[in-house]
């Protein structure tokens, strides 16, 4: 079988199409036939080696795939051969055309949702679902302002805040960050249902966040990115608000200075964080239930603008790293229909 395997830690040029034996399943494993696999900002990270724990070389990247069950090993229940799954792969191997997983982190899902859009889902729905519910508390009334709100996870805040009566500030891009494709951004955010739109590329942005708010700030603002975001984060956060921290950039380059601190304090303000590889699956599969089924009823729409076939997984980090994506990137591995298949 065709697998993208990383010989060496690096840049995107460290990818290599390799021809490997295809895997089996073993006991309470699944082999899955790859029709589409999601490209996250971790997997940038384990790429560049920005990961504790590296991967032994050469080593296949690839942790959230959907496809075909065309394997089952022993004493895997509640799953048949031939169902249409989403799947979470704790080790990896998603970027090849056939992939195991523990059969607990496979979900079927309906025919009515394709491949590309199902496989935006496993690891992002349940972060935007909990990022929404449990660490920003977003409730009826209350303000959220979400950066990169045209990406996967932000595309998916958006709508969730949105349902939950929240009012919605948002900025199309990560916060620092600068994009090609910013206008392409900024109306998907708008169509996605968020309020006012606030430009993080301008130094002021904060006080765009407060003038829409009435002079308060955000109740709850979500974080995702290094020093750089924090600072300016906590400008734009209204006094007893939840400054919301997640994603792989905070987790390794943020940190907070003794005056943010003593501001925090002062205000009675919050620092939440969300680390979903941390949580009991059985929570994180409820989510990702909840979410599939929502898309399902024409609730939400997962956002899938880029898409790449499996021998431009180079091209795909390549231009997640320059901004120039929105929503959800998708590597194609199978060539068949994904809305029939």
């Amino acid at each position: 079988m065709r697998a993208m395997r990383l010989h060496e830690l690096g840049g995107p040029e460290a990818f290599r199409l390799d021809e490997v034996p295809a895997p089996h399943a073993g006991a309470g494993e699944v082999r899955i036939s790859v029709h589409a696999v999601g490209v996250n900002y971790t997997d940038l990270a384990q790429r560049a080696g920005r990961l504790p724990g590296a991967s032994p070389l050469p080593f296949t990247a690839g942790v959230e795939i959907a496809g075909v069950i065309d394997e089952l090993g022993d004493g895997v229940e509640g799953l048949a051969f031939g169902a249409r799954v989403v799947a979470v792969l704790p080790m990896g191997g998603g970027l090849a055309e056939h992939a195991i997983a523990p059969a607990a982190n496979v979900t079927p899902i309906s025919e009515r949702i394709a491949y590309e859009q199902a496989v935006a889902l496993p690891v992002q729905a349940p972060t935007a679902l909990l990022l929404v519910r449990r660490a920003a508390e977003v409730r009826e009334g209350r303000s959220i302002f979400v950066p990169g709100a045209a990406g996967g996870v932000g595309s998916l805040v958006v709508q969730l805040a949105k349902k939950h009566g929240a009012r919605v500030l948002a900025s199309s891009e990560h916060l620092g960050a600068r994009s090609q494709a910013l206008d392409a951004q900024r109306e998907l955010v708008r169509r996605l249902g968020a309020d006012v739109l606030v430009d993080t590329t301008r130094a002021e942005w904060p006080e765009q966040v407060r003038e829409a708010t009435g002079g308060r700030g955000a109740d709850a603002v979500l974080v995702s990115g290094g020093d750089d975001a924090i600072g300016p984060s906590l400008r734009a956060l209204a006094p007893g608000g939840r400054l919301v921290l997640f994603g792989a950039d905070t987790m390794l380059g943020a940190q907070l200075t003794r005056e943010q601190l003593t501001s925090l304090m002062v205000q009675n303000q919050m620092v939440v964080s969300l680390a979903t590889f941390t949580l009991p699956q059985t929570e994180l599969r409820g989510a990702l239930q909840e979410v599939l089924s929502m898309v399902e009823r024409g609730a939400i729409e997962p956002v899938v603008v880029s898409t790449f076939a499996l021998e431009e997984v180079a091209a795909a980090h390549r231009a997640m790293e320059a901004g120039q994506t929105s929503g959800k990137v998708v590597i194609r591995v199978a060539s068949a229909d994904a809305s029939t298949r």
